[in-house]
């Protein structure tokens, strides 16, 4: 479903991505994960609602937006891809292991409860902002720049102004919280 989900995100068609991934969570856990919990599937209730949810969403993303099944046979077109997609997941393990340090460090000083106060904590504090708002900033920033990376100008002072608003609503926030750190 990974290649009609690019597609349609590239082409900006949010609101069938959005009713796509509703109806085929509600057939997929809702009618068939909950129909087969009751009948006494067990966890493999879980397994085919999570099997039918995706199917239903490929299927659904294939019908609005055509695209060849068959895989190309050649090395050439994947060799970029797979150069950046290597480059990306050493990436995000190094990021991991940035945003879990403190985590880490928690874990060898302190106890098992104040361990679980501070994850939790972290996680109110930082959900929000880092998953939610930045994912989807990042799904509509992502694909409106595809849309127009042959044009290196116009990438280049699109790339600009999305940095200065990115600095002009996150410095405030910074400046606040050093001027309340105590409190904070």
């Amino acid at each position: 479903s990974m290649t009609g989900l690019g597609l349609l995100r590239r082409a900006l068609r949010f609101r069938e991505l959005s009713v796509i991934s509703i109806g085929g969570y509600v057939v997929g856990y809702l009618v068939v994960g909950i129909g087969l919990a009751l009948l006494g599937a067990g966890v493999w209730s879980l397994v085919a609602a999570t099997v039918t949810s995706t199917a239903i969403q490929a299927v659904w993303q294939y019908v609005l937006v055509r695209h060849p099944l068959r895989p190309v046979r050649r090395w050439r077109p994947y060799q970029a891809v797979c150069g950046y997609g290597a480059r990306l997941s050493v990436a995000h393990v190094l990021d991991y292991i940035g945003g879990n340090l403190d985590t880490f460090t928690v874990a060898r000083i302190a106890s098992t409860a104040a361990v679980g106060q501070y994850s939790r904590a972290y996680y109110l504090v930082f959900q929000p902002l880092g998953n939610y708002l930045s994912s989807a900033l990042t799904n509509v920033v992502f694909a409106t720049l595809s849309r127009i990376q042959d044009d290196l100008t116009r990438l280049r002072r699109a790339y600009l102004s999305l940095m200065s608003l990115g600095g002009l609503m996150v410095f405030p926030l910074c400046v606040g919280m050093a001027v309340a750190a105590t409190q904070l």
